[in-house]
C-alpha cells in the first residue's frame, strides 16, 4: 500500500460551509475501482484541506499522480469545490 498527499487550496472566498466529511465524500464520488484507492482522510488546513490517500500498488509516483488527477476530476465536476486549487 502506498500514501500519497495532495493539498486542496481554497479560492480567496474560503472553504465555506465544506467541512473535511464533505469534502472527503464529494472526492469518494470521483474514485472507481481503477483507481485502486482504499482509504482517504481529508483534514482542514489554514489553506483549504490537505488529503491523504491509502492506494494499493507498489509505485509512488502513480498513486501521486493518481491523487492529483481523481482531485482534478473532484474540482471540473463538483460545483462546490469550483475555484479550488491542488498544491
Amino acid at each position: 500500500m502506498i500514501l500519497a498527499r495532495a493539498s486542496l487550496i481554497a479560492p480567496s472566498r474560503g472553504r465555506g460551509s465544506l467541512t473535511e466529511q464533505v469534502t472527503c465524500d464529494l472526492i469518494w464520488l470521483h474514485i472507481t475501482p481503477a483507481d485502486r484507492v482504499e482509504h482517504i482522510r481529508v483534514q482542514a488546513s489554514a489553506r483549504g484541506f490537505e488529503v491523504v490517500w491509502f492506494m494499493l500498488g507498489d509505485d509512488p509516483l502513480t498513486a501521486r499522480i493518481n491523487a492529483r488527477l481523481i482531485c482534478r476530476t473532484a474540482i471540473a465536476n463538483t460545483p462546490a469545490l469550483l475555484d479550488w486549487k491542488i498544491a
